[in-house]
């Protein structure tokens, strides 16, 4: 991993994939809040339909949050890389390079959701946060 070179078209589509799978996996956990609650207050001839919608929503929040880990780790990878770069780069003294890169990781997810593609490049917002 210490010679990759972070390209910028795949960290943008890392970075989209990521927050799309976020946003869905959080809809979905609503979604099956919501079908939970619904059942615990029908009565037992309906409780059936909104078992199924019960099922429904586990299936496909069980699907979403595997989608959410891998694109997780792919942007964590992303992140590690440019962390460990622009560590490297400054060259300081006063500090420990794996904390640093643990730092810019952990920064770089807190950030994340603030990029906005239409005011600059990937690589370019995240080497500043």
């Amino acid at each position: 991993m210490k010679s990759e070179y972070l390209n910028n078209k795949k960290f943008q589509e890392c970075i989209f994939r990521y927050l799309k799978f976020k946003k869905l996996k959080f809809k979905h956990e609503v979604l099956l809040e919501d079908a939970t609650i619904s059942y615990e207050n029908r009565s037992k001839h309906e409780k059936n339909v909104c078992k199924m919608r019960v099922d429904i929503n586990t299936s496909i929040l069980s699907k979403m949050t595997s989608d959410y880990v891998v694109a997780q780790h792919d942007l964590a990878q992303c992140f590690f890389i440019l962390a460990e770069r622009v560590a490297k780069y400054k060259n300081f003294d006063f500090i420990d390079i794996d904390d640093a890169i643990q730092e810019g990781v952990l920064i770089g997810f807190e950030k994340i959701d603030r990029f906005d593609p239409e005011k600059g490049a990937a690589f370019n917002y995240m080497t500043t946060c």
